[in-house]
């Protein structure tokens, strides 16, 4: 297995552009935004890292320094390598997780954030340990030797449901998962999984940055979050797409795009 020792990404549009910055979610790669960023690249410089473990970001096992300050520090290089001072920052799922991570901790580096089925963290402990178990079981099964029954069993889970309506997607995804490697995969569950996050929901109101909360109408977990997450946030918009469930982006990527675009454009990081 080799390690790149920085994240692998790509770029899209012009450099002399404003920034977005988008991160994936768990089993995905920067590629899962290729037909997003392709709606912007005329008036955005689109940045799309594979996170650590992910893609073409394969991690070594022995590999300390990830984890979510770690992952924070990575795309801070990332950012400095293409010169970009600043940017607007977009989150799925997991990537919204980071997202959350890197807001609190380099928020000079973000001009808006927008954030896609992310959750701010576990603060009862008894939620963590049973989640923490879960996490474990998932990770055996990834190290099992048939990483495709797993891509299946993963998208069996609840939270992907609305997938079941679109069956040309859900084989698109489960195709596009298969490419990774299996126990960097485990590595990177293992390193930031939910139940390793730290618990921002009490950081929440140090976010005062314009913020948007995007959720599919399907997705009650979400968007229930969303909704909590807006009190606690001085200046942010909750908005729920119609027709999707917790893969927003994908389920409806042209509402997605439009959500965000107005966003932006009402926030003063319009292209």
């Amino acid at each position: 297995m080799s390690i790149d020792p920085m994240l692998h990404y790509r770029t899209k549009g012009n450099p002399h552009h404003p920034s977005l910055l988008f991160l994936h979610g768990f089993l995905g790669s920067g590629a899962d935004w290729t037909d997003i960023a392709a709606r912007f690249e005329n008036r955005y410089f689109c940045i799309q890292p594979d996170l650590p473990g992910h893609g073409k970001s394969l991690l070594a096992l022995t590999d300390r320094n990830y984890g979510f300050a770690g992952v924070c520090r990575r795309i801070n290089e990332i950012l400095d390598e293409l010169n970009v001072a600043k940017t607007a920052l977009v989150g799925y799922s997991m990537g919204g997780r980071i997202a959350l991570a890197c807001a609190l901790e380099h928020a000079d580096r973000f001009s808006a954030l927008i954030l896609a089925g992310a959750n701010p963290g576990l603060n009862d402990a008894e939620e963590r340990a049973r989640r923490k178990t879960w996490e474990r079981e998932i990770i055996a099964e990834i190290l099992r030797d048939d990483f495709a029954a797993f891509i299946d069993e993963w998208y069996n889970l609840p939270v992907f449901q609305s997938l079941l309506t679109n069956p040309k997607l859900l084989f698109k995804l489960k195709e596009m998962r298969r490419k990774n490697h299996p126990r960097s995969i485990a590595y990177a569950m293992e390193k930031a999984g939910l139940a390793e996050q730290p618990d921002f929901w009490l950081r929440l109101s140090e976010i005062t940055m314009p913020v948007l909360f995007i959720a599919g109408e399907m997705d009650r977990k979400y968007r229930s979050l969303g909704v909590e997450m807006a009190r606690q946030m001085p200046n942010c918009q909750n908005v729920i797409v119609s027709g999707a469930g917790h893969n927003v982006l994908l389920e409806q990527s042209e509402k997605f795009c439009r959500q965000l675009d107005r966003f932006l454009m009402r926030n003063g990081s319009a292209g």
